[in-house]
């Protein structure tokens, strides 16, 4: 059996610069793929940390809104 189908929990959570938890969602996804809509019109202009997490790995990647 091949692992790689098995679906898996994922968060996706956006911070702020200040560490502050500014956007929360847990999804369920199969991998190797996950994709996610966020609505960013509701965060300040500045800079941002997106993170995907699962049972195995966090990833990280800044991002800045304009």
């Amino acid at each position: 059996a091949c692992t790689e189908n098995i679906k898996q929990p994922m968060q996706c959570t956006i911070v702020d610069i200040n560490g502050r938890l500014v956007y929360s969602s847990n999804k369920t996804t199969q991998p190797p793929y996950f994709t996610q809509d966020v609505d960013c019109n509701f965060l300040a202009k500045g800079m941002y940390v997106v993170q995907l997490i699962t049972e195995k790995e966090v990833l990280s990647k800044k991002f800045i809104k304009h």
